[in-house]
């Protein structure tokens, strides 16, 4: 691909299971936000970028779930229409089991709601043309992005202990 390469030279580009790594989503996210050379309106740069932010922490919350969770059907609603909601539901599930079991959670059981409202953000960017998008939406997705990223440890030992418990979320209720 030409007019790419200041980019990366794409090395990394996917994970042990030969899959996309998402943080790249992310990694494009970032460079889009600082360009201001190519001939395009700012504020597409700035749309792509909070779409890319977005699904840089979805696919990563995503593939987390998919890691610990591989029982059959899940991976399929996940990767279907309404996979968004199906996700969030997932984790809000498995979050009220884990506090229902007397566990304390610092900050996993507000997973869903950042993760929706950084939906939400997303969806303005890509579906609100007459809305105008500045750099202030993007500071706001990046703040979901950042205090996600901060439950993921915790979501991920949650996770584990419901594996654990054969108590992660049925996958039909979803």
């Amino acid at each position: 691909m030409t007019g790419f390469s200041s980019i990366g030279s794409g090395s990394g580009a996917t994970t042990e299971d030969d899959s996309m790594d998402p943080k790249h989503f992310k990694n494009v996210a970032n460079y889009l936000e600082g360009l201001t050379t190519i001939k395009c309106n700012e504020e597409s740069l700035l749309r792509t970028s909070i779409s890319r932010y977005y699904y840089y922490i979805y696919l990563k919350i995503r593939k987390l779930v998919l890691s610990i969770d591989t029982r059959d059907g899940l991976e399929d609603k996940l990767s279907e229409g309404g996979a968004h909601t199906i996700l969030r539901k997932y984790i809000k599930k498995a979050m009220d089991t884990i506090e229902a079991r007397g566990f304390t959670l610092r900050k996993a059981h507000r997973t869903p709601s950042f993760l929706e409202n950084a939906h939400t953000e997303r969806k303005r960017a890509d579906y609100r043309l007459k809305e105008k998008i500045t750099i202030k939406h993007v500071e706001k997705i990046k703040g979901f992005v950042d205090e996600l990223e901060e439950v993921l440890e915790e979501l991920q030992d949650c996770l584990f202990k419901l594996q654990g418990m054969n108590r992660l979320p049925n996958v039909d209720s979803l």
